[in-house]
């Protein structure tokens, strides 16, 4: 199907995207393991603070939200424990995983190629590797029982997917090529194919994706048309056939590459996130999180202004967690628990320090004459809510959120 842009709406586009300053810029976002908890990656760059890098962990359906700037990010997904995450770098090709929701990253820092998504079970991951070396075009699935340390193959000569997606239930799997909607039940062995009414999506091709939901058959389509709004069709069938359920507001040009869903954890969850300036050339960081239970139907909107909130902390491309220590738990109110990897063979000095790096507070660990390689330590009530770093000595600092004091 061809299309015929005018060159008056070109060049107005043109001129809207070079005049607008950059601001929030979003990855793919998912949601957590916690009852109302999301998470979304994010860029976003403010004259005062500079750029900023890293993940934003909501709570309450996307009403709350905490800045973890960890680094650069592609693509953000839950574990199957609380707190447990998996993010994929900038270069789209290494993936880590953290246990205190984003704070710190663990060593085990491995490289894939091709499109890595959830299993269905935990420390289970799937990856598809296109084939583009005969024609047609085809691809091979792979497995991993062990957080994609190692990935065995399963199922080879499957279609070619320009978009692919696992399912809630065991062994279910989505795909979409050209107008056709692909279904498999069995991880790829049958394949049930759908066409598509072209008319669902006048500009098919620009961010259309598939989004499985957590009801039985639910399924949900979201693509573009040329009013720059997204449509969202849902299926209670297995993608047998597709209603239109939500039609957006007209989205800036300049911000429909910042425009991601996901389901949530009960049948008819559904989420949207993406930003939208106040007003042109006044342009804010906001971003918007829209949440529906009803099947997308209907949502409820939760806006946060990022460009009056900043992490103050260093953009790496990523931070790998190497220290010696944990901290637990994170947000602290009362206390914080300290766990060496080991006996600390010497004593160490702590420091508590705002962003800037006033000290606020410092205490001491007894590593040799304790034996021990748990610590739980009062947190002094002078202390006010906010965000805070933890130093031992001079190594790298962990990010300690306080409230409720």
């Amino acid at each position: 199907m061809k299309y015929a842009y005018s060159l008056s709406l070109f060049f107005t586009i043109s001129l809207l995207l070079n005049s607008i300053p950059v601001s929030a810029q979003f990855s793919p976002f998912s949601k957590g393991y916690d009852d109302g908890s999301l998470y979304l990656s994010c860029y976003w760059k403010n004259g005062e603070f500079g750029a900023h890098r890293g993940i934003l962990y909501l709570t309450e359906d996307g009403e709350k939200f905490q800045w973890k700037s960890e680094g650069q990010f592609w693509l953000v997904m839950p574990g199957y424990q609380a707190g447990n995450m998996f993010v994929i770098t900038a270069s789209g090709k290494h993936m880590a995983q953290s246990h205190d929701y984003g704070n710190t990253f663990g060593e085990n820092l491995f490289e894939f190629n091709g499109s890595i998504m959830q299993g269905y079970q935990e420390d289970e991951f799937i990856l598809y590797k296109p084939d583009f070396d005969t024609w047609p075009f085809s691809g091979n699935l792979l497995k991993s029982n062990n957080s994609g340390q190692t990935f065995d193959t399963t199922t080879r000569n499957l279609p070619y997917f320009f978009y692919i997606s696992t399912g809630t239930e065991n062994g279910s799997l989505y795909g979409l090529m050209d107008y056709w909607f692909m279904y498999s039940p069995d991880f790829g062995n049958t394949i049930d194919s759908t066409l598509l009414d072209e008319s669902m999506f006048p500009n098919y091709y620009c961010h259309t994706r598939i989004v499985p939901g957590a009801g039985a058959g639910e399924i949900y389509l979201v693509g573009w048309d040329f009013g720059i709004k997204y449509l969202i069709y849902r299926s209670n069938d297995y993608g047998e056939k597709f209603e239109k359920v939500y039609t957006s507001d007209s989205i800036h040009p300049y911000h429909i590459n910042n425009v991601y869903f996901t389901a949530g954890n009960e049948p008819g969850e559904f989420y949207t996130a993406f930003d939208r300036p106040d007003s042109l050339p006044d342009l804010h960081s906001n971003l918007i999180i829209g949440h529906s239970i009803d099947g997308a139907e209907n949502f409820t909107f939760y806006t946060h202004d990022l460009s009056s909130f900043s992490s103050g902390l260093e953009n790496n491309p990523l931070t790998v967690n190497t220290m010696s220590w944990e901290l637990f738990p994170n947000p602290a109110t009362n206390y914080i628990e300290l766990q060496f990897h080991k006996i600390p063979q010497k004593d160490s000095r702590f420091f508590l320090t705002d962003l800037l790096g006033k000290v606020i507070w410092d205490f001491e660990i007894r590593g040799l004459q304790h034996g021990l390689k748990d610590f739980r330590i009062s947190i002094p009530t002078f202390i006010k809510d906010g965000l805070y770093l933890l130093r031992q000595d001079h190594e790298v600092a962990h990010k300690i959120l306080i409230q409720g004091q």
